[in-house]
């Protein structure tokens, strides 16, 4: 199991890396102002692509799962993107149509206006993110982990740079928030095409039933993974609307480098999921706690070396932007505890227990929220930076504390009725 965690955090490392050489190349390639607009808004999209899908990422991963059971990986992933695909496109649409709207109309520090032709070549993404993102979960929950960590992790980013080298080098185009915009863009929306026309389901009877996510599972799924997003871009997203485009590409930039760290969890989450599945409650504590000292034995070297050399880390992308060290150092504290504890939640959700999981993320969330606020209103950047960590150091030890009492309480049941059955045969 550890080698093959390793193997997709392999494939997951080369799709960071090429989505760090993007970052690098808006960073080292436009003034502050112009990549802390395109920062922002690859932020904003990453966030509202998730709505598009209503944060369903763990839900589409546990369906992929569920169809497996009965047709082969690919096209179980193609029976959940047949199932959602359209509501999902027409979701992003309009949340497309609002970041435009709100760029025209209502921005008053990144100053879209001038730029709105970027931001709306930006906002189109949102399509291909949702879609995307969509058949890369279902194709991992399936049991096509490489072909899913392609879709997601590897394909946009390398599709967008070798955009970027056609737009520059045959083509002539000079380096502007707009190639970047046009780049980014086109590799999400060829991500999606090549995700629906290899996942595509066979004829069959076994499809005649279309797929879709267990009763009542919709709404906790839902929290989740919009909680999730939240703890990655919320910090970048209202530091563009309430602080200033410099703080937003700080914090985007970040992000970035902590994504790199984050990318282990979610190789983890692909290669342990269907292993949690299969175990028995009495034996889930152990299982997951197995799987936390494997992520953390790989991670959190990573993060310690990443903390140490923070200024020198973040002046890659340009000198201007070691001064937002201490915000990296913030958030690398969340990837901590998330490297330590976060593989719980995902062990608790593949045992039933989405409810109690989605009700320690929505408590998360609001104080998430809280804090943030209050940070925009203060002008604070190094809180806004805390109520990430504040939310994912609540969500990860409260999950750890379940799965341990889950798990006991199941062995205390067990002990029962085992002393039950033996009284009786006295």
């Amino acid at each position: 199991m550890l080698s093959k965690l390793i193997g997709i955090s392999g494939m997951r490392g080369v799709g960071a890396v090429f989505t760090f050489l993007v970052s690098l190349l808006v960073g080292r390639l436009l003034d502050i102002d112009d990549a802390g607009r395109v920062l922002w808004a690859i932020a904003a999209t990453s966030l509202l692509a998730v709505f598009a899908r209503a944060g369903l990422d763990k839900a589409f991963m546990k369906l992929g799962a569920v169809e497996s059971r009965r047709m082969d990986a690919r096209s179980a992933a193609g029976m959940v993107i047949s199932a959602y695909g359209i509501r999902i496109i027409l979701g992003a649409a309009a949340l497309a149509l609002l970041l435009v709207a709100y760029g025209a109309w209502i921005d008053s520090t990144m100053h879209w206006r001038a730029n709105l032709l970027c931001l709306a070549t930006l906002s189109i993404a949102i399509v291909g993110i949702a879609l995307a993102n969509t058949a890369g979960t279902a194709a991992i929950g399936s049991g096509a982990a490489v072909h899913g960590t392609a879709t997601i992790s590897v394909l946009p980013s390398a599709v967008a740079l070798a955009v970027l080298g056609i737009l520059h080098f045959p083509l002539g185009y000079a380096p502007s928030a707009l190639v970047f915009s046009i780049a980014y863009t086109g590799g999400w929306l060829l991500a999606a095409a090549f995700a629906i026309l290899t996942l595509r389901t066979q004829a069959s009877g076994l499809n005649s039933t279309k797929a879709r996510i267990a009763k009542g599972e919709t709404r906790p799924f839902a929290v989740i993974g919009m909680s999730n997003t939240l703890e990655q871009w919320l910090p970048t997203f209202i530091a563009g609307i309430f602080l200033s485009a410099s703080d937003a590409a700080g914090f985007a930039l970040s992000a970035r480098l902590v994504a790199i760290i984050q990318l282990l969890m979610v190789s983890a989450t692909s290669v342990y999921a269907r292993t949690y599945a299969t175990t028995s409650i009495s034996d889930l504590r152990a299982v997951a706690a197995g799987a936390s000292r494997s992520i953390s034995l790989i991670g959190l070297p990573a993060i310690i070396l990443l903390f140490i050399c923070a200024p020198q880390a973040l002046s890659i992308f340009g000198p201007e932007y070691s001064q937002s060290s201490t915000l990296l150092r913030i958030l690398l504290l969340g990837q901590a505890a998330n490297m330590a504890m976060g593989t719980f939640s995902v062990a608790l959700v593949m045992h039933n227990q989405v409810s109690r999981v989605a009700g320690i993320f929505a408590s998360s969330s609001v104080i998430q929220l809280v804090v943030a606020l209050t940070a925009a209103c203060i002008g604070s950047a190094t809180l806004l930076a805390a109520s990430s960590v504040a939310a994912i150091l609540i969500h990860t030890t409260a999950c750890a504390f379940t799965v341990a009492r889950v798990t006991r309480s199941t062995g205390l049941n067990q002990t029962g009725t085992s002393g039950s059955e033996r009284n009786i045969e006295k």
